[in-house]
Formats: structure tokens, C-alpha cells, sequence
């Protein structure tokens, strides 16, 4: 007795033709979602070398990307979940922040107290390291979503 390992069913033409373009979306599906991805790496490492290091390098090191699918369209984001994360990107004006959340970036209670004082007196100033990145990658980025509309729309992928 033989146990069948494919089975093969025949499927009129007009179906055939229907699935064979959608598996051709699919690919291009694929070829923009390797771009994307391909693009958010480009920014997240640059937003990287653009973000300030500070004591810890905390900051640099949670920059991540992410590439996903949300009501039908692609979305790259480069990102980081630290709290003052946002801060450091767009500045903020003078206020006195509280000192017991310095401590761990500034490394003792006494170096804290002056990033207090100076944020203070000054606020932070913005780093716009997410824009730096951007601006830094902008043609790089744009040459490469031409390269793959070029490559899709000629049936090279």
C-alpha cells in the first residue's frame, strides 16, 4: 500500500491564471518588504552613530527597526522605547527634572544634581538624531526604492 505524499488537483484555466498572479504579488510583496527592511537598517544604524552616548551608550543601543504590515500598508519604524528618548531628539525647554531618575545615567547622585541644574537652566537641547539620520540617508534611500519599483515594474524580481 502507497500513502500519497502530494496530491496534484486540477484546476480550470481561469483559476490557474488567478493564482499564478497572485503568487506574482506575493513576490513583489517580498521584494518590498526585503527594501524596507533593507532601509530601516540603513536609518536605525546611522541613528545609532548620530545618537548621543552619554555615560551609558544606552541610548544608541536601544535604537531598533521594525518592518510590519498594518491595514494593508508597510511600515518601517526606527525607534527607541527609552523614556527620554523623545527628549533627547527634540529638546525640551528649562525645567527641573527629577533627580532620582538622573542617578543611573549620570552615574552618581552628585553628577546628577548637575544635569538637574543644567537642564534647568538651559532645558536639552535637541540632538535630532532620528532627523540627522534621515537626512543623512535620504538619497541612498530614495536610489534604492527606485532600484526595486524599476526591478518590479520590469518583472526583474
Amino acid at each position: 500500500m502507497t500513502i500519497p505524499i502530494l496530491t496534484v488537483e486540477l484546476i480550470g484555466k481561469d483559476t490557474l491564471v488567478e493564482k499564478l498572479k497572485l503568487l506574482e504579488e506575493l513576490s513583489k510583496y517580498n521584494r518590498m518588504q526585503e527594501a524596507w527592511e533593507m532601509m530601516v537598517e540603513l536609518l536605525a544604524g546611522t541613528a545609532r552613530s548620530e545618537a548621543p552616548y552619554g555615560v551609558t551608550g544606552k541610548l544608541s543601543a536601544s535604537i531598533e527597526e521594525e518592518v510590519r504590515m498594518d491595514a494593508g500598508n508597510m511600515i518601517g519604524e526606527v525607534f527607541s522605547d527609552l523614556f527620554y528618548a523623545p527628549f533627547q531628539e527634540t529638546g525640551r525647554d528649562p525645567f527641573f527634572p527629577n533627580v532620582d531618575n538622573l542617578v543611573d545615567w549620570a552615574g552618581s547622585r552628585q553628577a546628577a544634581w548637575g544635569v538637574a541644574l543644567a537642564i534647568a537652566t538651559r532645558g536639552i537641547i535637541p540632538q535630532e538624531f532620528f532627523q540627522k539620520a534621515l537626512l543623512a540617508e535620504e538619497t541612498t534611500i530614495t536610489g534604492l526604492v527606485g532600484d526595486v519599483i524599476v526591478e518590479i515594474m520590469e518583472g526583474a524580481y
